[in-house]
């Protein structure tokens, strides 16, 4: 499932907030809009956006690398990676 703007994620039937984390790390990480940083930018907004909602992301250091190093190399789609956020997600 690859999104080609926020009006197909609003389409899907994954929940307001998830989409946003969803879309906010794919989209920073995955289409490198900065010349350096996209990895490290995208997961920090990823954990401020989790902390502002009330929500704990509870991952070790190396899933994290592993995980941004596979969004930015263009190995997790969408899917894979709403799975992976679902899967380390504490309300």
């Amino acid at each position: 499932m690859m999104f080609a703007d926020i009006e197909d994620v609003k389409a899907t039937s994954i929940p307001a907030d998830e989409r946003r984390r969803l879309w906010l790390v794919v989209r920073i990480v995955g289409d490198h809009p900065l010349p350096d940083g996209n990895k490290r930018v995208g997961w920090q907004a990823l954990t401020m956006f989790c902390a502002l909602n009330d929500r704990e992301l509870n991952v070790a250091a190396d899933d994290a690398v592993t995980t941004m190093q596979s969004i930015a190399a263009g190995k997790l789609d969408e899917a894979a990676v709403a799975a992976w956020l679902a899967a380390r997600l504490d309300a």
